[in-house]
Parts: structure tokens; sequence; C-alpha cells
């Protein structure tokens, strides 16, 4: 018997194990884990550069990756690769992927090279790329030591450096606790400007393409807690190494005060979030060719936490070699009270604010982890604690415009501008925005929250943004209900389009409900919904409709309407139109 499980073992490309009695047993399984984490490839985000005039990529692809362990800090990375006629090709201009016939996946050659790597690095995730080439005592690392420094903070001044003569790194400022000894805090920081790339788990990279000499730049947030900024000019044609040098990175006042966190994050334990929420880029672009200019042209990063925290960021990097930390948002302060885990992305949205067009950023109220990572219980008909509503906020100075959602009746102030008591349930989800008639103004939202309600808003074009008027609120549908198995929870915004439906133009809203905080739970009956609005003009309709529920809904499970035939048929489709 052995023998023959060592076979299939082999066969496969994996490994037996013996075990005689539970100690043996359990170290077995801990050596599958292990090596099941760490012998795989983890990719997170993907970027390449693009030609606004030709609608062509730049020839040159970046996947950010991760490596999962069984300890608190993870490791990341960057890599590089050719993109030849649809070809993943490495440094040297060989194809770096092959068809695996065990698996029958596509995987990476193991003699592929990535960019700025010295040698092949295949499908080691941490091995070659970025990281190879980050070196400690080189390394322009900025950070806030402040609290209070939150708008127009100049990151290249001299007094923001990562660096054992900066005074204002203390050890408090750290979050080492008792009182440390000098050398313990320059050891601590020291170690700090050693450190490899951290995991960009849930984080996308962006590459902002640069006049005035300076080329292209990859940008990419981990959960170390810094914003990365990489030269990615090279290379240029095949054979060549060079490339992939750090900038710089930023790391904000929240995450410098986790360093001693992170110090001692070599054991097992929850997962350390920093920086990993989503990245949204605004570029105002001049002339339109593509290209920033530093001297005439904006460019600004804004993102967020995810499970990190509670605050959003905006950091200019017009000119990428002096970055800006613009604004931050935090929740908690005036305005913000209710602002939960940034997990939604800041959507930029052109509003018509009276006759002035303006970028406004608009996003979701974030998630309650307090609330919703709680296993098997009915939905809370009080609501979440924080996270709800939706916000609207200047694009350039931070400053917030208008917010709808659930005020705090036990205290009767008015946390929002719009008060929506229903809308009372957490928002990570993106927002869904809509321009209805094409005019190239943002005037319709669409999207769910974690108490399985859809929600839709109209904005009203040429009024006052910031006025409470300007907002139409009202729910589609509610798909929740009292047990357990009803608490549905929405985290993706929904897919829409217009479509017709007996002859009638409407818009399909579709979205997906699950438990992305438990994705294997089995308690909670998810279902996809595809429903009808069939309101497609600008503006909010002149009877709001009843919010939708399950019974309003055909059932479309067992998919009779494309395997029925004669009556059957002609039955299903009734009860379909009837819905």
């Amino acid at each position: 018997t052995w023998g023959y499980l060592n076979d299939v073992a082999n066969a496969g490309g994996g490994q037996a194990f013996e075990a005689n009695d539970l100690s043996t047993l359990v170290d077995a399984f801990r050596t599958i884990i292990s090596a099941v984490i760490s012998s795989n490839q983890r990719f997170s985000g993907f970027a390449s550069s693009f030609d606004s005039t030709t609608l062509q990529t730049g020839g040159k692809a970046y996947l950010t990756l991760f490596n999962p362990k069984q300890e608190r800090v993870w490791d990341g990375n960057v890599k590089g690769y050719f993109i030849d006629d649809g070809v993943i090709k490495d440094v040297n201009g060989n194809p770096a992927t092959q068809l695996d016939p065990v698996s029958g996946k596509v995987v990476f050659k193991p003699t592929s090279q990535s960019f700025w790597s010295s040698g092949p690095d295949g499908n080691q995730s941490i091995s070659g790329g970025f990281v190879e080439n980050l070196s400690p005592a080189s390394r322009n690392i900025y950070v806030i030591t402040n609290p209070a420094e939150t708008t127009g903070v100049d990151l290249n001044d001299g007094n923001h450096n990562l660096d054992t003569s900066n005074a204002n790194l203390t050890a408090a400022v750290m979050g080492m606790p008792g009182t440390p000894t000098t050398a313990e805090v320059d050891a601590l920081i020291n170690w700090a400007r050693s450190q490899r790339m951290g995991d960009p788990l849930h984080t996308q990279p962006e590459v902002i393409k640069y006049g005035g000499g300076i080329g292209e730049v990859l940008y990419v947030t981990t959960n170390q807690g810094y914003l990365h900024a990489v030269d990615v000019n090279n290379p240029t044609a095949p054979g060549d190494t060079g490339g992939g040098t750090e900038m710089w990175a930023f790391m904000p006042n929240q995450m410098v005060g986790t360093l001693q966190s992170q110090i001692a994050g070599a054991v097992a334990g929850p997962h350390i979030y920093g920086l990993d929420g989503p990245m949204t880029t605004l570029l105002a672009d001049a002339n339109g060719n593509g290209v920033i200019d530093p001297a005439t042209d904006k460019a600004i990063l804004y993102f967020g936490m995810r499970r990190g925290g509670d605050s959003y960021f905006a950091v200019d990097v017009s000119d990428p070699n002096d970055p800006q930390l613009l604004w931050q948002i935090n929740g908690g302060t005036p305005g913000f009270e209710f602002l939960g885990q940034t997990w939604s992305r800041m959507s930029v949205a052109r509003v018509l604010d009276g006759a002035t067009a303006r970028p406004v950023l608009i996003f979701g109220g974030g998630y309650d982890a307090a609330s919703q990572d709680v296993l098997d219980v009915p939905r809370d008909p009080a609501g979440d604690g924080v996270g709800m509503g939706i916000y609207f906020v200047d694009a350039a100075t931070g400053a917030l415009l208008n917010s709808i959602g659930a005020d705090d009746t036990s205290t009767g102030t008015q946390e929002f501008r719009v008060d929506v008591p229903a809308m009372k349930y957490s928002i990570p989800s993106d927002i869904r925005i809509e321009d209805s008639d094409g005019n190239g103004y943002v005037d319709r939202l669409y999207v769910g929250d974690m108490g399985a309600q859809l929600w839709r808003v109209d904005i009203a074009e040429g009024g006052d943004i910031t006025a409470a008027g300007t907002m139409s609120t009202y729910m589609l549908a509610d798909f929740s209900g009292t047990t357990a198995a009803d608490n549905r929870r929405f985290y993706y915004p929904p897919s829409v389009a217009l479509t017709t439906r007996n002859g009638l133009t409407v818009t399909a809203v579709a979205l997906g409900s699950g438990f992305r905080a438990h994705p294997l739970n089995t308690t909670i009956d998810d279902k996809f919904f595809s429903i009808v609005d069939s309101n497609v003009t600008k503006g909010a309709p002149t009877t709001t409709p009843a919010a939708l529920t399950l019974g309003s809904l055909y059932d479309a499970s067992s998919n009779i309407i494309q395997s029925a035939t004669g009556t059957a048929l002609n039955t299903e489709i009734s009860a379909l139109n009837a819905k």
C-alpha cells in the first residue's frame, strides 16, 4: 500500500506521507499546507503602459505577486515581461510560459527570466524582479510621523525620511512599547529600510507615462504600508537587465505605528494589513497625448486601506521626483463619522455642478468588520455601526461635497447631508457610475450593500452638488430575509446595461451575493440576481417604485426556458414575463 501511495504521489508531482498517531498526522498536514502555500505563484494585479493616441500598449506588462505564509507578514514582488503579438516573453525575448501537462494550466517556465532579474526566476514569486534591486542604503523612504500632517505635505523636503537621523521617528511613533534605547529605535528603523516588498494582496498597480525625460513609472501599494514608485523605463529590448529601481516609497502615519508589529510578524497569526485598498488614478493631460508633463499636467493617486484601516489618501505624483501628500480622509472625523474600513474604490466622476464641470470622487462608506465578519447570524435590523452611506468629495481638496446614509437617530446628529434611514448597512462595494444620456456627466449611481439592498441614486445636473436636494435616492430591491440563510451580502458593484424587455428599453442590473469574509461558508443561500429598472430616462421617477423582493423575481435556477419545449416552454415564458 505504501509503495502504491508513493507511486500515485510521484505521478502527480506530489508527496506521500505516513502517519500512525495524531501528532505525526498533524505534522504531515502542516508540511502539506506549507508546501502548497510556498510552491504556487499568486498574482494580485496586472498593469501595462498604454498610448492613448494609438490605442496600443507599450509592449510591456507588469505583474504584482505575493507569497502567502502561515506568518503574519507576507512577501511580495513586481515582475515585468514583454508582450509580443499576444505572447508573454521574458527579458531575453523567449516565451515565458508553457502548458503544464499535469494540471493543464498555463505556468511560467522554470527557465524564464523576468525583467530586472539576474537569472532565471520562473514561477518563484519573490525571487528576482523588483525586490532583487532593493538596496537598503540607497532607498528614499518617506514617512509621516505627525498625524496632524494631512494636507499639502512635501514628502521630499528632508523632514520625512525613514532614517536614523530623523528625530521625529520616536519609539512611540513606531509603536514600540516601554522605554527602548536609542540603539533599539535605530535598529527598528534600519530593519524597516532593509525589508523586502510586502504583499500587494488586493491592490492593482498603475503605470503612468511622463514627459520631461522621466518616462514610465509604476506605482503599487502593499500591506507593508508603502506606496512604491518604480522606474520601469528599462528594459527597452531583449537582453537588457537594467531598470526596476525604486524611486521612492511612502508610508503614511497610520502604518508607521505598525513597524514594531511587523518586525514581530514572523509568527503564526492574523495577517497584518496595510495599504490594501484599490487605487484610482486621475490624470489631467492638457493636450491629451497620454503623457504627463510635470510642468503643466496633473497626476494624482487615490487609495484606501481595506482591512488596514479607515483612511483614504491622495498623493500628487505630477512630478514623480517630488511627491506630495495632497490630502487624506480619516474615519471618525467630521463628515466622515461612519466611514468604515476603506474597501470601496474612489470612482472619478465628471459632475455638472451648476454651470461648472468638476471632478468628484464617489465611494461607499466601507466595511464594518465587527458586524459583517460574524458567522451564521440573521441580518441585524438595527443595521451596522460603520460603513453605511455614499460619499462625494472634491478630487483636488478632499473636501466633503455631499453624503447619503442613515443618521444616528440616538444622538439626533445629522452625520449625512441626505438622511436615508434604510441605508443602514455598510457598503464596501465600488459604486457603479452611469451617464444615462451620454452627455459626459455622471447622473446615476447603482450600488448594493451588506444588507442585500440595492440602491439607485439620481444626481440632478446643473444643481448645487453640495445641496441635499441634488440627490434622489431610493431602494430598488431588498433580497435579504429574517434567517441566517437569508443574510446575503453585496461586496461588488452591479453590472448595468441597456436592453429591451417586451419591446421597451430598460436597464438590466445584475449582481451576485456572497460572503467574502468567509467564502467557504454554506449557511447562506447565495444567489445571482438580474432585475429590470424600467426608468431609463434621466432623473428620478415621478413615482418611486416599491422595492423588489425575492418574490418579485422569476427563479431561473433550473434553466427550464432553455430546456423545455411546447406547452411547458410557453408556461415558463409567461411566468417570466409576469415577474
